[in-house]
């Protein structure tokens, strides 16, 4: 999933989220069967018909999320897909992929700029510049229940500044 959600403004949400499943040649019908039963897990529940204007950014980021998964359930490689997104919907959809990554135990590989999302890793590969080498691998113990107060605590500023060290 890259940085901008790409969806297709003249197409509804389920359309844009069935896309992939189209390409690789199910019928609309059940294309649309298949991810309708996503739609609660990914907070969709409602806009299936909506279209892009009438979604927030944080909404239309969960759509293009869902198309992700739709496209490869067992591994998501997500690049920045939060980054466009203010600070507030930001950690909202911190917490709201946290739970998602639950029900649907695929590998998430998110590339990220932003320190602050070491609270959605467990394993942490820090690149060097071009070419890019893997300077450092960092192993996340932290607990798996992630909360508010755990930006705060000791252990997680360590693996920030760990990071700011490498960098």
């Amino acid at each position: 999933m890259h940085q901008k959600d790409l969806l297709l403004p003249w197409k509804n949400i389920i359309d844009n989220i069935t896309l992939p499943l189209i390409i690789n040649g199910k019928s609309k019908k059940e294309a649309r069967a298949q991810v309708l039963s996503y739609f609660e897990t990914f907070g969709l529940v409602g806009f299936e018909y909506k279209y892009l204007f009438q979604l927030s950014g944080g909404m239309k980021q969960r759509a293009a999320l869902l198309r992700t998964y739709m496209s490869s359930s067992d591994i998501m490689l997500l690049d920045e897909p939060f980054g466009a997104l203010d600070a507030i919907t930001r950690t909202k959809m911190h917490y709201w992929l946290l739970e998602v990554s639950k029900e649907i135990k695929a590998t998430i590989i998110f590339i990220t700029h932003d320190i602050e999302e070491v609270f959605l890793s467990d394993r942490i590969y820090v690149l060097s510049d071009k070419p890019a080498i893997i300077k450092k691998e960092i192993f996340v113990d932290l607990p798996k229940s992630r909360t508010a107060d755990i930006v705060t605590s000791v252990k997680f500023n360590e693996i920030k500044r760990n990071i700011l060290q490498i960098l």
